[in-house]
């Protein structure tokens, strides 16, 4: 379906972190993939035709607009995002115990979207439905921090523009080193960050000029196991460990981009 080359490279760094229950990834991109990125959501954003996403998406946020698995393309950038969320599901899938070597896991990122965030705007705390993974990368970040210039708070660290994520509510009684339950990542060009879609997450307002960028993309796997049948004159049968029955081609994400849009 599509013949552009893509961006043949591997990431700066590739971390898998548990700060909690769910495991992430955290990556640094190359910048001939951020900088594809930021010139492919430029395009997209200066594009009076790119349609909004607004409507599904809890952002209380003006400009959240769709991106097609043929703009990844075109930005060369398709098979590296695959790629990361292949890794991901590989160390997750290491780290339950699965026999890797008898296992096949396939991935297909199944909605897009770019997020010119601007002063004020906020994600409240939400989720992503009809997915199993997904993942916020960041192109542009303005120096927001320390803006509000509050006095009685000068000694504490400003979460402005940051996105948490929410594991549990820790009672009380519990609430001691041995126990955490949110964790924040501060948004810097280049930072990819992959983590299940059920995990609540909210991301915080600032105040000021500048625009916080970002993509967000929900993928779907499924995991399979190769085994021997009894019977020699049977061959290999495949069957479902995990995974989520979704079609991804079912969605908007890898349908055909209109030329009329």
């Amino acid at each position: 379906m599509y013949k552009k080359e893509q961006i043949m490279i591997v990431p700066k760094s590739f971390k898998t972190l548990r700060p909690f229950g769910p495991m992430f990834s955290s990556i640094e991109l190359p910048d001939e993939i951020t900088d594809a990125l930021i010139k492919m959501t430029d395009n997209l954003i200066e594009d009076k035709k790119t349609q909004s996403m607004g409507n599904v998406l809890a952002g209380v946020i003006d400009k959240e607009l769709k991106i097609y698995k043929e703009d990844m393309y075109e930005a060369g950038c398709d098979d590296f995002l695959e790629s990361c969320v292949l890794n991901y599901l590989y160390e997750c899938a290491r780290e339950k115990g699965y026999d890797l070597k008898n296992c096949n896991i396939t991935n297909n990122i199944n909605s897009c979207w770019v997020v010119s965030q601007y002063e004020n705007e906020y994600n409240p705390v939400h989720n992503h439905s009809l997915c199993n993974v997904s993942g916020v990368l960041y192109l542009k970040v303005p120096d927001y921090k320390n803006r509000r210039n509050i006095e009685s708070k000068v000694d504490r660290f400003d979460h402005d523009g940051d996105i948490t994520f929410i594991y549990s509510s820790a009672s009380e009684k519990m609430l001691d080193f041995t126990e955490k339950g949110v964790v924040q990542f501060s948004a810097k060009p280049g930072l990819l960050l992959l983590f299940p879609s059920n995990l609540l997450h909210t991301v915080y307002p600032f105040i000021g000029e500048g625009e916080r960028r970002s993509i967000s993309f929900n993928a779907v796997y499924t995991i399979l196991n190769s085994t021997k049948d009894k019977d020699p004159g049977v061959s290999d049968r495949r069957f479902q460990v995990v995974g989520n029955h979704l079609i991804p081609t079912d969605s908007y994400y890898t349908s055909k981009k209109s030329k009329n849009i």
